[in-house]
C-alpha cells in the first residue's frame, strides 16, 4: 500500500506554527492599536491553531494511508465564522466589528497558509492585511466622511408641516435624510416624527437638538 501525504517533520510544523502566530500577531497589533477586542493574544492564538489544524490535516493521510487532508481546513473556515459573528456588535442602528471579524478569517486564512507550508503567501497576506487596516485608513478617512446611523425622534404639538421646517437644520448640519416615519395622535393633538438619518461622527448632538428645539410647536427631542 502506497502511503499518501508527508511524514511528519517535527522541527518543519514547529517553524512553520511560530510564523503563524507571529504574522496573527502582527494582525492582532492593529486591532489592539484600535481599542478593538480580537487583540494580539486572540489573533495569535487564532492563527497558531489553524497552522496546527492543517498540519495535522497534511500527515492524517500519510499516517493513516487514505483521507482528504481538505477537509479540516474547510471545516476550521467553516467554524471561524461563528467566531467572526460574535466580534460583530449592533448598536442602535450602527454595526461595529465588521473589521474586527474580517481580521479573524485573515488570521484563520493566515494559520491555514502558513501551516500548509506557504510561508510567503501567508507573509503576503499579511501585509495586504496590515497595509489595509493601516495605510489605507487616513486614505478611506479623506475619500469619505465617515457616517453613523442614528434616529431622530421629534415631538412636537400641532407643528404643520414640521418635516419641512426640519429639513433645512439637517441639511445645515451636514445630515443625510434617509427613512421618514410618524404618528398623529388626534386626541392630544400631537405629532411623532420618526427620522433615520446618517450624521457626520464629528456631528455636535446639543446643537442639533437646540436648532431643532427651536421650530415653533416642538416639544422633546431624542437621538439614538
Amino acid at each position: 500500500m502506497t502511503l499518501q501525504g508527508s511524514p511528519p517533520d517535527l522541527w518543519v510544523d514547529l517553524g512553520r506554527l511560530a510564523v503563524s502566530a507571529l504574522l496573527g500577531g502582527v494582525v492582532g497589533f492593529e486591532r489592539r492599536m484600535q481599542a478593538q477586542p480580537a487583540g494580539i493574544r486572540t489573533q495569535m492564538v487564532l492563527a497558531a491553531s489553524c497552522c496546527m489544524a492543517i498540519v495535522v490535516s497534511r500527515h492524517l493521510p500519510y499516517l493513516e494511508g487514505g483521507g482528504d487532508p481538505g477537509r479540516i481546513a474547510a471545516s476550521v473556515l467553516q467554524g471561524i465564522g461563528f467566531v467572526g459573528a460574535g466580534a460583530i456588535l449592533k448598536s442602535g442602528l450602527s454595526v461595529h466589528g465588521l473589521t474586527t471579524a474580517a481580521t479573524i478569517w485573515a488570521s484563520a486564512t493566515i494559520g491555514l497558509a502558513a501551516g500548509a507550508g506557504f510561508l510567503v503567501e501567508a507573509t503576503a497576506l499579511t501585509a495586504v492585511v496590515a497595509l489595509g487596516l493601516l495605510a489605507l485608513e487616513p486614505l478611506e478617512v479623506a475619500l469619505t466622511h465617515r457616517r453613523e446611523l442614528r434616529r431622530i425622534t421629534v415631538e412636537s404639538k400641532a407643528a404643520p408641516d414640521l418635516l419641512n421646517q426640519v429639513r433645512p437644520v439637517l441639511s445645515r448640519h451636514h445630515i443625510r435624510l434617509d427613512e421618514v416615519g410618524g404618528t398623529h395622535r388626534v386626541e392630544e393633538r400631537r405629532d411623532t416624527l420618526s427620522l433615520v438619518v446618517a450624521c457626520p461622527e464629528s456631528m455636535s448632538h446639543p446643537d442639533l437638538v437646540r436648532d431643532i428645539g427651536a421650530i415653533p410647536g416642538v416639544l422633546e427631542i431624542r437621538i439614538e
